[in-house]
């Protein structure tokens, strides 16, 4: 019968086996691998649901707002500049963000925290932030969110072997690379980052008239080429540090944001 889109795209993804991940980044995001049965986690962070096949489960973490994060920042700071004009200087800027951090609970935050309450906030403001800085900063705290998705895969037991990006936010180079040195991973870049939850759909189409056995055979009929990105060891060690830095932050700012939602 086909299946909602966050199954779909992770056959699209060409998702076959535990370990391989992806992280599909529209207006929010989410990050979904395979597991032979559901994965119990007492905080209740990560959301399961089925497979395509129906035979394995999606073990799944949401960020809330993630291209909404960076286009509400593109659009606010861009001053007449071009999407493409305002990233090359927010490059320019050093890991870290001259110690500026972003929260990207514009929308509240599911995982890993599920609270409707939370808000997003910039911590580190001084009178040298520019722009450029403020840009990086939002693609840094998208990158973070992503990041606590999958340090729960870990703490899980599911280690990651292999991550694909794709969605509408990867129309930039910028954000991807971010996301790499914060993963510390290498990453590739889906070569129909637009399209892959169609793709997804049009494998289960393909099995359920009779063209493929099952989706995987569909899969390996796939002829993909496409691009890895490598993380480089300095900037790796760097977001090391900020990432500790970014997960101080909501247990800081909760009892705030509590109070400003009563």
């Amino acid at each position: 019968y086909g299946g909602g889109d966050a199954a779909c795209a992770t056959r699209g993804a060409l998702v076959t086996t535990s370990g391989e991940a992806y992280a599909a980044i529209g207006s929010s995001a989410w990050v979904s691998m395979l597991s032979k049965e559901p994965i119990p986690d007492g905080r209740m962070r990560m959301q399961h649901f089925f497979d395509l096949e129906g035979e394995r489960v999606n073990v799944c973490g949401t960020v809330q707002s993630a291209g909404i994060a960076t286009d509400w920042a593109l659009g606010l700071l861009s001053q007449g500049q071009s999407r493409e004009e305002l990233e090359r200087q927010a490059a320019d800027v050093r890991p870290g963000s001259s110690n500026v951090l972003f929260l990207p609970y514009l929308m509240g935050e599911r995982t890993p925290h599920w609270d409707p309450c939370a808000r997003g906030a910039y911590i580190g403001l001084s009178p040298s932030t520019d722009a450029a800085t403020l840009l990086r900063a939002t693609y840094e705290g998208v990158a973070f969110a992503l990041g606590e998705c999958v340090s729960i895969y870990e703490e899980l037991g599911l280690p990651l072997k292999k991550f694909t990006l794709l969605g509408g936010a990867m129309r930039g180079t910028l954000l991807a690379a971010i996301i790499t040195n914060v993963l510390g991973h290498s990453v590739h870049m889906h070569r129909w980052p637009t399209q892959a939850t169609a793709l997804g759909a049009a494998f289960a189409a393909a099995v359920g008239v009779g063209l493929y056995k099952t989706i995987e055979e569909a899969i390996a009929d796939v002829v993909m080429q496409d691009t890895i990105l490598t993380p480089d060891e300095e900037m790796v060690a760097s977001y090391k540090v900020y990432f500790e830095h970014y997960r101080c932050l909501y247990p800081a700012l909760q009892q705030i944001f509590q109070l400003q939602n009563r």
